[in-house]
């Protein structure tokens, strides 16, 4: 996160994260970044408010140059078509995964579909197919 504040507060809630928790621009250049390859990346409402231009393709480009198996988006998906974008990114090579499997799960409180789950490998998830599964008809 750019913020000072949400990094305090990340650590406050995970205090075993404080250590390895980083300010960081996510739309810089990957060289800049002060992170290490890793199995999973992981977002929480960051990438949603990102809308300087293009941006949150960078932003997501990074995550995925970050991650060797997994990307787990848990941001609002009205913000961004992020479905498209991956596909796009991964399709012009700037995401260098062989395959891209995507994912959705529940959120048991509510029962509603919360975070998009990109894997490099097929899991046994709920497959997203249909990305309007984020944005369920009011009855």
């Amino acid at each position: 996160d750019l913020s000072y504040r949400q990094l305090n507060g990340l650590k406050k809630t995970y205090p075993q994260m404080a250590n390895s928790a980083k300010q960081a621009d996510a739309t810089t250049h990957w060289t800049r970044l002060p992170f290490e390859v890793c199995d999973v990346a992981f977002t929480q409402a960051v990438i949603m408010h990102i809308h300087t231009g293009d941006a949150h393709l960078i932003a997501l480009e990074n995550l995925f140059k970050m991650a060797k198996k997994y990307v787990i988006l848990y941001e609002s998906m009205k913000n961004h078509p992020f479905l498209d974008d991956i596909k796009k990114l991964h399709s012009a090579k700037k995401i260098a995964w062989d395959n891209i499997f995507f994912y959705y799960r529940i959120n048991e409180e509510n029962g509603l579909p919360t975070s998009m789950i990109c894997s490099s490998i097929k899991l046994p998830y709920l497959e997203l197919t249909d990305y309007n599964v984020f944005s369920p008809s009011k009855k």
